[in-house]
């Protein structure tokens, strides 16, 4: 078979490694049949929202990767410098939302909308952004395209370029509106849900929540239109403005940040003095802000101490109306399952569905969320849970390819199966069948399939390292390497490619050219710095074959020996020579000369030759000139 592509079409046997990009856009049952036709490659998916639709098993991203490789918290991220430090202001509206229904996890539109488009809430972002962020480029997110244009008019009376931009604009429109918000020449967007996904506009910097959310995806979504790296102003500190309503039950990013950390924790921890200075300027602009009927937040005390109140009602001993008792421990008993799975389910649950919880021996919980848990977990009598990728790999076959294969014995076996969901399970006799099955294709003696994920984890080694390894073992060891859906491979081959693909602990993988490009230096030099610092310091090492190495120390140690010194660079006369097109003796002559001059440091002798950048900026102006003096 093959696949039409916008340049073509390609046959999917041909490729060993798919990369999904957005992976959560992937979920729809026609993007999975298009992945199944991939099921002999290794399938990577990246994505920044895995439960995509919250509440739907057959949307979480672990519905087609099963595998979680990595995973990066936002405490992480900060410090990794991906995306920026931020503040939590909280604007308490007095603004009554208890009458709001909510359908299907999610507030009423119209009713949401008719509560908080309202004059005196409207202005609030208005007062604020003219008071603490003037200048700055800022999003908010609003109930409805009616709200959206009436927050924005109110910007606009005010002199503020502002603009709404929703999905009744033409795609020209809403291109023109995001470009002119690039530029700079608008500095506030109003939007609903259209600036939530697909909106990258590094600049934005100020984030104004006009609408509760019930979705921790949207919630996360929303904080992160203004948390990415401007690299035009390094020293950026989003500003996350949450507008809280009495009775909301609304979601907010600093309860969302990472279990048992603040987001208190995330600014003391990773703000320069610069973006400090920025912070305490705009708490004390905040401090000036009157208005009526509104409080505001900033001190970070007080804003951890509102967001924990938002769930007080999880530790109170009154039960809601509604719900009733719980008991975890009995839970868990009953089900057989963990504690911290069934935790997790609930909370997902109750927050997408508007629900109070309180886990515990003496808790309470809604009875609708009970019997969506209780469903999720049941398993029938004489059925076993079920770990598919696990049993794939015994096998020898592809997720893709065990799953049918389990739902046609059990389809025509009348046995109950579950493939999907946080349980998945088949009964007991599928197994034997499986196995009956399994063992009429049996592979020869000594010879099992290749688990390419594992060894390319444990190896520390791509598809093709491992691929090209086993093929050319396996001919010189006289053995067999097969591919059918699955590579298979001879146990005694697969100890040989260990053998020589294998990293030890604390060693890195050496690229020879790649490092020698990169530290100016050469072949000869850097075999004999690893040899001999690595018999010195006693590590192992490898520099012959196919998979090279050193350990981590080893290579700190002759990067730094090889490294310029902080503001210099290093450079190789012979280059500088053919650059150029003069001596060896001259241009060494034309570096002292000018080095000297200009009153840097310098090193055009041995291995590690160095200068400034400034005094190859005269190279090239005094190389220019046949005679006369070197210019100052």
């Amino acid at each position: 078979m093959r696949i039409q592509t916008a340049n073509g079409t390609i046959n999917p046997q041909e490729y060993d490694v798919v990369i999904v990009d957005e992976a959560h856009e992937n979920l729809s049952a026609k993007r999975r049949k298009l992945l199944t036709e991939f099921d002999h490659a290794i399938q990577l998916g990246f994505t920044a929202t895995p439960e995509y639709q919250e509440g739907k098993p057959e949307k979480h991203i672990k519905s087609v990767f099963e595998e979680e490789i990595h995973s990066m918290t936002i405490r992480e991220a900060i410090a990794e410098n991906m995306l920026c430090g931020f503040s939590i202001v909280n604007v308490k509206t007095h603004v009554d939302i208890s009458g709001v229904e909510i359908r299907n996890g999610k507030y009423s539109e119209e009713q949401i909308e008719k509560a908080v488009n309202i004059h005196r809430r409207n202005q609030a972002p208005l007062t604020i952004y003219q008071e603490a962020f003037s200048g700055q480029s800022a999003i908010a997110f609003c109930a409805s395209i009616t709200h959206a244009e009436d927050v924005a008019q109110l910007f606009i009376e005010a002199g503020i370029p502002a603009a709404a931009i929703h999905s009744k604009l033409s795609k020209e429109v809403r291109s023109e509106l995001l470009a002119k918000y690039e530029s700079g020449e608008i500095k506030v967007l109003m939007g609903v849900d259209i600036l939530t996904r697909g909106f990258d506009a590094p600049n934005a910097q100020v984030c104004f929540n006009l609408v509760p959310t019930l979705s921790k995806v949207v919630a996360i979504q929303r904080a992160g239109r203004v948390l990415r790296i401007d690299e035009n102003n390094p020293d950026k500190v989003a500003t996350i403005v949450e507008f809280d309503d009495d009775d909301s039950r609304g979601l907010q990013f600093g309860n969302l940040i990472e279990p048992g950390v603040s987001h208190a924790e995330l600014l003391s921890d990773n703000l320069t003095e610069s973006q400090r200075q920025q912070v305490e300027k705009t708490r004390t602009q905040l401090e000036t802000i009157d208005m009526e009927g509104m409080e505001i937040h900033y001190e970070l005390e007080a804003v951890m101490e509102i967001l924990g109140s938002k769930l007080k009602d999880e530790v109170n001993n009154v039960i809601p109306e509604g719900h009733i008792p719980f008991n975890i421990s009995l839970l868990e008993s009953q089900l057989n399952v963990s504690r911290y799975k069934l935790k997790h389910r609930i909370i997902e649950l109750s927050q997408q569905q508007g629900y109070f919880y309180k886990i515990s021996n003496n808790g309470y919980i809604h009875p609708n969320i009970l019997e969506q848990v209780m469903n999720l977990f049941y398993l029938p009598e004489n059925c076993m849970v079920l770990k598919i990728r696990q049993l794939a790999q015994s096998c020898g076959m592809s997720d893709p390819a065990m799953r049918k294969l389990l739902m046609t014995l059990s389809q025509s076996n009348n046995y109950p199966f579950n493939l999907t969901g946080p349980r998945p399970y088949i009964h007991s006799e599928v197994y034997k069948l499986l196995f009956e099955e399994h063992a009429q294709r049996s592979l020869p003696d000594g010879y099992e399939a290749l688990q390419l994920n594992s060894l390319m984890r444990d190896l520390r080694a791509g598809p093709d390292t491992i691929i090209e390894a086993a093929e050319r073992l396996s001919e010189s060891m006289g053995y067999q390497f097969r591919r059918d859906k699955q590579y298979y491979i001879h146990y005694k081959v697969l100890f040989a490619l260990i053998d020589e693909l294998a990293i030890p602990a604390d060693c890195v993988v050496l690229k020879v050219r790649e490092f020698i490009t990169q530290m100016q230096t050469s072949e000869p030099y850097l075999y004999s710095r690893i040899i001999s610092l690595s018999t010195e310091m006693g590590h192992p090492y490898r520099i012959t074959g196919k998979r090279q190495f050193m350990h981590k120390d080893v290579h700190a140690i002759i990067v730094r020996e090889l490294s310029p010194p902080n503001g210099y660079v290093s450079i190789k006369i012979t280059e500088l020579m053919s650059t150029y097109g003069i001596s060896f003796k001259k241009i060494k002559a034309l570096l002292v000369e000018l080095s000297t001059k200009l009153g840097y440091d310098y090193q055009i002798e041995g291995i590690r030759q160095y200068v400034h950048p400034d005094v190859l900026t005269m190279l090239v102006e005094s190389t220019k000139r046949t005679t006369g003096p070197i210019p100052e």
